[in-house]
């Protein structure tokens, strides 16, 4: 959901219910934080001692004497750790642009699996894409990896770094698995939570996600560890090794580290809720609102086949042995009966391997130049994903079934009369054919492989009073290969038209109207849930193949350092041009443009596709880019009564795509610090994302659907193709935030920060349906832009049936508006007792608008507290630390929402409300050889609690009944490991 709208912030209250935690657990312990960091402190390594929050020089009073050896030390400290909310600071706590910074320590603790799992529990991520949060129904969707959503608002406009470098896409719509990012080396995260094209370039219209690798680092690290579900699955390890060493006096240093992670996924019948044959009954109207109705079955069609029309057959269920009797539809909703039931082994969490290398070399060639090369090579797999069969009458996937089938008892024929035919629906239920003994269509079931390749090569150095440059080359590629095992449905329709030939021998009809068209074909008989042969099962089902290259080859250039110095301090400035390529190439063995030849083939629909669930379009395009930049920091008053510091911070972006000409992006923000405990801030930027090669290139996908046309009246089939846009221009974001930075001189170790921000985005780019369009167009008089994307054979002015539409048109289209405002609240503290150290750490996160205008013809909508879209949650974590052992809670709130899609979109009867849902996460951590060596146990849900029943799906046991996105299904999970740094 890419969504927004208006309402007042929370209530004190219940920011203070969220904040302190529900769980007895939590209030048992004080809060803590290794360092606290959002845009205050650098944050400490596990080999560091924590940083005071504020280097001296921005506290001390400008009448006192300065020791100019200290003040140097202190700078060359600041500079060691570059936060990534600005390209010329030189550290977060003077950023205006708000950036959460968490230590890899931190972000271990949290999720033991790896750093994205433990990024997604911070609230200021929602809806992100990974294997157990994802739905895994077709595998034309990227579930393999891990795609960080910031702020609901798409993967694709959250620009993702590593070291500050943009990384590679990897998945077809231009998105970035980070689970494809070096995690043994990994120092912090840097999450910058508002727009930042102006720094660092397009996609970045709501933030920036930059891991930051630990160059420096000296030694060996080992980690292994190994984890199981509280019902004794989803089994996963992880073993991973890191080692640096420094020669020739620390001129040449190298870094390298391997690591991989396994676990298992989960099937529907794993767990409570699944294989109770849930459904979502009614039309959502507040006469017949949507409830939900446990064992409920398909009422279209049964797990032996199901008639409709054939004269006297019309109705019919077909038995096991080839029996036949009327249907029977059970009680309201589909309640019993003989309707078809969906194998409960089908994937609700998708099985996850993942395979890392990363190899740096640095050497120091003069002292003020240092040439590196690194390379990241990275390999994960997804599945089997099991995917449910079903042919349903009526569609694409239905089965014409003729009067002379051989397979057809006499007596149903008898009943057909001079019926020619009829549709049948049909559910393959492989356990319920292992019942009966027999065979049926399989459960169907797909994979995905991610290989990708990141390299840089460049040249930094210093000269002069504090300058410093590099000059970077970046070559990046990923391939992402899909594979999916599932009907061919021209073979179905060829293998289940089965007739007698000239000598008594049941034989394909193709094989005698067209005998080179399915060489081999087997005739299957679908009479009864466990009629059909393994040979024929085997000839219907194929696998269905595409695979995606994606390469970015860029060169850049950085200058930054002091112009001059003006009154109050020195003027930074930072200055670099961007030249990169990005291509694009997707191939397909069932591209939907290639049409299907069904000479021979009567019972197959015109809208027959190859395969029943991945049809993949082909692809291929280019772009290259040309950026430049400029960014300055002018302190404009310093060390005055109420005016401690202000500060000016100003950045400008050119921005040149060869597919859509030019753009231009910026940044203001103001630093104010009335007195030295208290910093306000504020940015205003403009921000862009330009679309994907994907929605610029992608081959058309065509296909046929039943059109409702409300300017002829004439309800038909139409012919509807989905194709890409190359006239698509760059998204155009406008972001405001303004907040303020708290650390009481009279509490140390105490921070606290509040941001609000308000994001707006124009032009947004979003696919319209065929539907939408032909009612857009109506609703314009002939006039709206979508009217372009229905083609009629007469004047818009003839509303005769003789103009309904030829060919609709759907593709992405820069129509849409898309607003956002909430809040960010962060709260930190540190200090000693009990013999250690105590550290805190809360965040919250508030939505009260989240709006989108599909077009400007369309009605605003509003998304804020609607289905995965809460308008408040938080998490809150506590750590007491010794010597000898630390204890880490940590309490994730998931906030509540109703289930309808948009306000006033639907009514329900008793499952509206997704409720609240606290998660307690434990992690005890016992510390040997002078802390050189831990071992921790993990448990996160520690108090297994269930996800609520929220089925949302018509189908009865299509999806888990409850809502992925937002509750844990796999329950309390139990990891227990070592890590040993020498």
């Amino acid at each position: 959901m890419e969504t927004i709208q208006a309402g007042r912030l929370a209530s004190t209250d219940t920011l203070v219910r969220l904040l302190s935690g529900a769980s007895l657990l939590s209030a048992a312990i004080v809060l803590a934080l290794p360092a606290f960091a959002q845009d205050a402190a650098p944050v400490a390594t596990p080999a560091e001692a924590p940083v005071d929050p504020a280097p001296a020089a921005t506290t001390a009073d400008p009448a006192a004497p300065v020791d100019p050896a200290a003040e140097a030390a202190s700078d060359a400290a600041v500079r060691d750790i570059i936060v990534t909310g600005s390209r010329v600071q030189a550290n977060g706590f003077q950023n205006p642009t708000p950036v959460t910074i968490i230590s890899s320590t931190d972000l271990s603790t949290k999720a033991p699996s790896n750093i994205p799992d433990a990024l997604n529990q911070l609230p200021q991520f929602s809806n992100s894409t990974s294997p157990t949060k994802s739905e895994t129904r077709f595998s034309v969707t990227p579930v393999i990896g891990n795609f960080l959503n910031l702020r609901g608002l798409s993967p694709r406009r959250t620009l993702i770094m590593l070291d500050g470098v943009r990384v590679p896409p990897t998945s077809f719509d231009g998105s970035v698995d980070v689970n494809t990012l070096p995690q043994m080396l990994v120092q912090r995260v840097d999450v910058v939570t508002g727009g930042a094209s102006a720094a660092y370039g397009s996609d970045a219209v709501v933030g920036v996600v930059n891991f930051v690798l630990d160059k420096k680092f000296e030694g060996l690290k080992v980690t292994a560890q190994s984890g199981i579900s509280t019902y004794g699955d989803a089994a996963s390890y992880r073993l991973g090794l890191a080692a640096g060493v420094s020669l020739m006096d620390d001129r040449l240093r190298i870094i390298a580290s391997v690591e991989r992670y396994d676990i298992n996924g989960l099937a529907n019948n794993d767990r409570p809720l699944g294989g109770q044959q849930h459904c979502t009954a009614g039309t959502g109207t507040a006469a017949n609102p949507y409830r939900t109705i446990p064992d409920c079955r398909f009422n279209t069609a049964s797990n032996g086949g199901r008639t409709t029309g054939g004269g006297g057959l019309n109705n019919y269920v077909f038995l096991p042995g080839g029996a036949y009797r009327p249907f029977n539809a059970g009680g309201a909703g589909g309640v019993g009966g003989d309707g078809g039931l969906i194998d409960t082994d089908t994937t609700i969490t998708a099985p996850l391997r993942t395979m890392q290398g990363f190899g740096r070399i640095s050497f120091e060639a003069t002292p003020d130049i240092t040439v590196f090369a690194q390379a990241a090579v990275n390999q994960s797999d997804a599945g089997p994903l099991r995917l449910p069969d079903g042919h349903y009458a009526g569609q694409s996937t239905g089965l014409t079934i003729f009067q002379d089938n051989a397979f057809l008892p006499a007596g149903a024929r008898a009943l057909m009369g001079t019926a020619p035919s009829f549709q049948y629906s049909y559910i393959g239920n492989p356990q319920v054919a292992e019942e009966l003994g027999g065979n049926t269509l399989d459960l169907q079931d797909a994979r995905q492989r991610t290989r990708s390749i990141n390299f840089i090569a460049g040249v930094e150095g210093k000269f002069g009073d504090g300058w410093s440059w590099n000059v970077n080359y970046v070559h990046g590629g990923s391939q992402l290969t899909a594979r999916s095992r599932e009907t061919e449905l021209p073979k179905l329709a060829a293998a289940a038209d089965a007739v007698f030939d000239g000598n008594g021998n049941v034989v394909c009809r193709v094989t005698l109207t067209n005998p080179g068209l399915y060489l081999g074909c087997v005739p299957i008989n679908l009479f009864g849930p466990a009629s059909a042969s393994r040979e024929a099962v085997d000839y219907v089902y194929g696998v269905s193949r595409f695979r995606t290259k994606n390469l970015m080859d860029m060169g850049s250039v950085n200058l930054s350092g002091t112009l001059f110095n003006l009154p109050y301090g020195p003027l930074s400035i930072s200055v670099g041009g961007e030249y990169r390529k990005q291509t694009l190439e997707q191939t397909s063995n069932a591209d939907p443009a290639i049409a299907i030849d069904r000479t021979g083939l009567p019972g197959a629909p015109a809208s027959i596709t190859r395969f029943q669930l991945t049809n993949a379009a082909s692809a291929s395009g280019s772009v290259s880019v040309k950026e430049g930049y400029v960014e300055f920091v002018a302190p404009l008053l310093a060390r005055l009564p109420f005016a401690d510091l202000l500060e000016l911070n100003a950045a400008g972006r050119y921005t040149d795509y060869s597919t859509s000409g030019s753009v231009k992006t910026w940044k203001l923000g103001l630093n104010y610090k009335p007195f030295a405990d208290l910093r306000l801030r504020g940015t205003i930027s403009r921000d862009i994302r330009a679309p994907s090669l994907y929605e610029l290139f992608a081959g058309p996908s065509n296909s046929v659907a039943t059109l409702a046309d409300p300017h002829t009246g004439v309800t038909a089939i139409a012919t509807t193709s989905v194709v890409s846009n190359s006239a698509l221009e760059p998204e155009r974001g406008l972001t405001k935030i303004v907040g303020l930075v708290y650390q009481p001189s009279w509490l140390p170790g105490f921070g606290l920060s509040i941001d609000a921000y308000d994001i707006k985005i124009t032009d947004a780019i979003v696919a319209s349906t065929a539907v939408t369009n032909v009612q857009l167009c109506e609703a314009s008089g002939g006039t709206g832009p979508e009217c372009a994307l229905v083609l009629r054979p007469l004047p818009f002015s003839d509303r005769s049936a003789a103009n309904f539409p030829t060919l609709v048109l759907s593709q992405p289209l820069n129509l849409a508006d898309i607003h956002q405002r909430g809040l960010d609240i962060e709260v930190g503290y540190r200090f000693d007792g009990l013999g250690g150290k105590f550290d805190v750490r809360g965040f919250a996160n508030y939505v009260p608008t989240l709006d989108q205008q599909q077009s400007p013809t369309q009605p605003v909508r509003h998304y804020a507290g609607y289905l995965y879209n809460a308008k408040l949650r938080g998490s809150i974590s506590a750590t007491y630390s010794s010597d000898a052992f630390s204890l880490n809670v940590q309490e994730r709130f998931t906030g509540s929402y109703k289930m309808p899609a948009f306000e006033g979109a639907s009514v329900y009867a008793d499952h509206g409300k997704a409720p609240n849902q606290g998660y307690t996460d434990v992690t005890l951590t016992f510390y040997t050889m002078e802390r050189k060596g831990e071992f921790f146990i993990n448990a996160l849900n520690a108090f297994n609690v269930k996800p609520p029943l929220l089925n949302a799906s018509a189908v009865p046991d299509l999806s888990y009944p409850t809502v992925k996105q937002t509750y844990d299904v796999t329950g309390r999970y139990l990891t227990a490991g070592f890590r040993i740094r020498i």
